[in-house]
């Protein structure tokens, strides 16, 4: 049943009027109701349950056997990468790490600090 006239002003004017006046409080029922579904989805505290050890909290943080598997995954292939690494790898790591650096620091006497000491016994 659909309403084929537009309502008047006046009669929207006296439907918000009525409800208005309606009470928007809930039932007691109904907040009984909310209180107990409530309380029973909060989590219990036992007092006398057994806390779990140190390896099944470390187990469940990891993230459980997939956690595990990934970090056994990644341990192994960083050995196998440490133990024999590819051809490229090598001079890659000469570039970054120690050669260059000793010969820069090398090339520079000034900026040791036995060279800061003969400038300033110089002066």
């Amino acid at each position: 049943m659909t309403r084929k006239t537009t309502p008047t002003e006046a009669e929207i004017e006296a439907l918000l009027d009525t409800l208005a006046d309606e009470s928007a409080e809930p039932s007691d029922a109904l907040m009984a109701s909310v209180m107990d579904d409530a309380l029973a989805r909060q989590p219990r505290i036992s007092s006398g349950r057994r806390r779990d050890g140190f390896l099944t909290q470390l187990f469940s943080a990891v993230g459980g056997w997939g956690g595990l598997g990934g970090l056994v995954a990644a341990t192994c292939a960083g050995v196998y990468v440490g133990v024999s690494p590819p051809e490229g790898l090598l001079d890659t790591m000469n570039l970054v790490w120690v050669v260059d650096q000793q010969e820069a620091f090398d090339s520079a006497p000034g900026l040791t600090g036995f060279g800061w000491v003969l400038e300033e016994d110089g002066a």
